[in-house]
């Protein structure tokens, strides 16, 4: 469903399938229903969402002995709310969701299909949630906070082996570890403020490549170890059959270090960062399949090379080689031009107001959309344009996205006329052109009643404030009051 044609790799997407006849004359006459054609089936739906576009990918049920005339998109923030999105033609299997740009929102998906007798049900519901993008890191698998299968990490215990989450990430080469030529992994755990010692933190994927590397092997390993002093090591090797006999036990063999760009911190994220060519060079389009993360500890001796599931500590879903969960988890490889050649976000301003007196304050609004990559937004610069320091304001990342960064106040305390300026900056590090917006802080006007004169008493003077002026050339109005000396009218 996600994968180009000649991509290498497993995402183990592939189930049974159970044929039913839904429409159409039966085997047997008696059976065979009134109408000739009935609404089609439902079709199957499969979402990919990454960053800010949802990928959605479906194949056609029964037709209803109706020609499919199209299908309808629908799309919900809450689960069975689903409205109109899109509709697309009879030979569409695919839709690209450029809209989905909200990383707070899980969006919900179906796919209606049409016929001339009417449409399918609507109940093929797919949850899309924001997991990240590949510039900072797609998440392949999160662990229920609660950790149900692993007993040693429960109630708070082994907080520092307690998997949360586990990504990918190709991140363009002005970020971290960046660059065509690498892939950086992520393991989050709950807390590394202490590192056991003799301990290992692993992410594991199937590969065929691994045999080239060492005979009989299937998967790739990369991750951080802990020995019984000292700082911890980060690398990389190739995962296999231990060959200890009636026992499932995989062991790893150690092909190199990581780049020195690895390391960990104390909020519990490891980062590993290897060149592809360490790891069979998968190429665009490849998938790395049944990611899963694991943990183990006490290592001693030949059993410190070991991967048993019953030594696991916490492990996200894979025990052994198999993949348990559904959808699979797996990576798809971007293409080149991502990392070479990613496109700037446009950015968007607003203000309010933008007309007022010395001292008031203006909320500007700053935004970015990046369709062509996907991606989302990492960071709003704000620029005020009197004089005082830009605001930079992230836009977090998975899994704690923050939407305030859209907004931000600021005080314009003298008069004059402001460009303010919005940058948008990309999950990849790229940024937008600026955008600007016109601020108007209003200037008094200078009042002039003219010069000084006598007349007698009982007779009509002229007064003229024509002498005033207005720095912003505003209209003026006039009001006089007398200040000293006897009533006069």
């Amino acid at each position: 469903a996600r994968a180009p044609a000649g991509a290498r790799g497993n995402d183990y997407a592939a189930t049974a399938t159970i044929a039913r006849q839904s429409s159409g004359r039966r085997m047997l006459a008696a059976f065979d229903p009134a109408n000739a054609s009935s609404v089609p089936g439902i079709p199957t739906l499969v979402v990919h969402r990454i960053g800010a576009i949802a990928h959605l990918n479906w194949s056609v049920a029964d037709t209803g002995n109706s020609p499919i005339a199209g299908f309808q998109i629908l799309r919900g923030t809450t689960p069975g709310n689903e409205t109109f999105l899109a509709q697309v033609d009879a030979n569409a299997r695919s839709y690209d969701d450029l809209t989905a740009s909200n990383p707070t929102k899980t969006y919900y998906y179906e796919v209606v299909a049409q016929n001339a007798v009417g449409t399918s049900c609507s109940n093929n519901e797919v949850a899309a949630p924001y997991m990240g993008d590949s510039c900072p890191g797609l998440a392949i698998h999160r662990n229920d906070p609660a950790h149900p299968e692993s007993a040693p990490v429960q109630n708070g215990a082994n907080t520092n082996l307690a998997i949360d989450y586990i990504s990918v990430a190709e991140p363009t080469a002005n970020l971290p570890g960046g660059g065509t030529g690498n892939l950086v992994f992520r393991m989050k755990v709950t807390d590394l403020a202490t590192v056991p010692p003799n301990s290992r933190w692993r992410i594991v994927w199937d590969s065929y490549a691994a045999g080239t590397y060492t005979a009989g092997n299937e998967l790739f390993y990369v991750g951080m170890r802990s020995g019984a002093s000292g700082p911890p090591t980060f690398e990389y090797g190739t995962v296999g059959d231990a060959g200890v006999p009636a026992v499932l036990v995989l062991s790893e063999t150690k092909k190199g270090n990581a780049l020195a760009a690895s390391n960990y911190q104390a909020d519990g994220t490891i980062t590993i960062v290897v060149p592809k060519s360490a790891i069979g060079n998968p190429a665009v389009g490849d998938l790395l399949g049944a990611m899963g993360g694991k943990t183990f500890t006490s290592d001693a001796g030949a059993a410190g090379n070991y991967q048993r599931s019953t030594a696991l500590i916490d492990h996200t879903h894979v025990k052994g080689v198999t993949d348990n969960s559904f959808p699979a988890t797996a990576y798809l490889m971007r293409e080149t031009s991502h990392i070479t050649d990613n496109h700037a976000p446009l950015a968007t301003i607003a203000a309010n107001p933008t007309y007022g007196n010395p001292g008031m304050t203006v909320t500007i609004s700053g935004n970015g959309a990046d369709t062509a990559d996907g991606d989302v937004m990492g960071g709003i610069r704000y620029h005020f344009g009197d004089g005082t320091p830009d605001v930079t304001k992230s836009c977090g990342a998975f899994p704690t996205p923050n939407i305030t960064c859209f907004t931000t106040t600021h005080a314009y305390a003298n008069p004059g006329f402001f460009t303010a300026s919005v940058v948008a900056i990309d999950s990849c590090g790229i940024e937008s052109p600026p955008v600007t917006v016109q601020i108007h802080v209003n200037a008094p006007p200078v009042a002039n009643a003219g010069a000084d004169f006598a007349i007698d008493e009982n007779t009509s003077g002229m007064l003229s404030g024509a002498l005033s002026s207005d720095p912003d050339n505003d209209a003026l109005s006039y009001a006089w009051t007398q200040t000293a000396g006897p009533a006069s009218s």
